[in-house]
């Protein structure tokens, strides 16, 4: 993972295998039971070195791409405030 991430986003994986081309998937995320410096996501995984997903993590969400085992950030944008 990238260093300012501070943690693998493929660190730990709860998997399940697709056989279609087409699906959707949801995640419902604690965020108050992240600590500093963990993140929590949804990635789609062809295994360690190649994977894209979503995650949060330090108050960002950020989409990232993982190709060949070269990690990048796509896109990322800061969490609305919760009151």
């Amino acid at each position: 993972a990238q260093a300012k991430h501070g943690t693998n986003l493929l660190g730990g994986v709860l998997g399940r295998s697709i056989t279609g081309g087409e699906l959707t998937a949801t995640a419902i995320l604690d965020l108050g039971s992240l600590e500093a410096g963990e993140s929590a996501g949804l990635a789609m995984v062809g295994d360690r070195a190649n994977a894209t997903g979503i995650a949060i993590s330090e108050g960002k969400l950020f989409v990232w791409h993982r190709a060949g085992g070269q990690q990048q950030t796509l896109a990322s944008a800061d969490l609305p405030r919760l009151s």
